[in-house]
């Protein structure tokens, strides 16, 4: 148990510096009610008077820019 804690604290804080290198705005707001809060995406969406859809994009968009990033 105690290997798998040390996997989860690492892995969390892997995603809080990705989101940390998000720019303040919408977007991040996005991926700390998801990936931190654990808040859904059609919670976030209600929240921010979107389609749940636009937060799935944008949080695809990150993701992939991300991806790029690292090849």
């Amino acid at each position: 148990k105690e290997a798998r804690r040390r996997v989860i604290t690492v892995e969390m804080m892997e995603v809080e510096d990705f989101i940390r290198h998000i720019p303040d705005g919408e977007d991040r707001e996005i991926f700390e009610a998801m990936f931190i809060d654990d808040i859904k995406q059609w919670e976030i969406a209600d929240m921010l008077n979107m389609e749940r859809s636009n937060i799935s994009k944008r949080i695809n968009r990150h993701l992939k820019l991300s991806r790029i990033s690292q090849s």
